[in-house]
Parts: C-alpha cells; sequence; structure tokens
C-alpha cells in the first residue's frame, strides 16, 4: 500500500508541477539535480480496529531541493502548491486518498512538506471461518 501512495504522490506532484522537476522516490547517493522532489515515508504505523481490518497510518516526508538564490520564496510558493495538489490523490485502483496534518519547514534550504495518508486496510490473510462444528449427542433416559 505505502508505495501505491507513493506513486500516487508522485503523479499529483508531476502533474502540478510543469516544469521539469525530477521526482524521485529512492535515495541517491549523489546527484540530486534541483529542482526536485523526493518522497519518503516516515514511521508508518498499523493499527488493527477488528479481526480482519487495520487503520494504517503513513506520514511522509516530501522533500524539495530548490534551484534558486532565492531559497525561502521557491519554498514557501512549492509548500502552498503541494497543499493544494496533495490535498487527495487517485491510487491505481481508482481509489482516493485524503491528506492529513500537512505542514512544512525549510531545513538546511531543503523544504520538508509533512503529510499523512492514512486508511483502512483488509486482512490479507484469508478470512478464517470464525463458527466451527459442534457435534452433538443426545441420549435419552
Amino acid at each position: 500500500m505505502i508505495n501505491d501512495i507513493i506513486k500516487g504522490i508522485a503523479i499529483a506532484i508531476k502533474n502540478e508541477f510543469e516544469e521539469n522537476h525530477s521526482i524521485y522516490t529512492e535515495k541517491v547517493e549523489q546527484g540530486f539535480k534541483p529542482p526536485c522532489f523526493y518522497i519518503k515515508c516516515i514511521s508508518p504505523v498499523r493499527k488493527k480496529i477488528s479481526i480482519a481490518r487495520y487503520h494504517s497510518i503513513n506520514k511522509f516526508d516530501i522533500h524539495f531541493f530548490p534551484d534558486t538564490n532565492k531559497v525561502q520564496t521557491e519554498c514557501h510558493n512549492t509548500a502552498e502548491k503541494l497543499c493544494n495538489c496533495l490535498e487527495q490523490i487517485q491510487l491505481f485502483d481508482e481509489s482516493v486518498l485524503l491528506a492529513d496534518s500537512p505542514s512544512s519547514s525549510i531545513t538546511d534550504d531543503v523544504l520538508h512538506f509533512l503529510v499523512n495518508f492514512d486508511c483502512v486496510l483488509k486482512d490479507i490473510e484469508e478470512e478464517k471461518d470464525m463458527m466451527q462444528t459442534v457435534e452433538t449427542i443426545i441420549k435419552e433416559t
């Protein structure tokens, strides 16, 4: 599911930023070519909410590496655009996820845009038949 969300985020960013912004989903040892984005899921959590369902809490840190001398201005403009384009994302199975708790900060001239995309997942294991058969024997007295 996390990889599907990352793909949905990447598509939304690509659609919003018409310029040539590279989008990375895997760490590059050297050679980020700004302006570019790096999408990373941080500390995903799954909480069981019923026998066959989980609440999946997925927090993402979208890094933006600007290519300008006006880092603050470009990062703030980019954060606003990310808020708009990531308000909801569409996954390949046509389901839509809504963004939760978007926030941003600038550290070492890199924008960090944090956003949650939470969902409820059905347990992947086959549903087990919870009822068992019981044989009863009635003795007449």
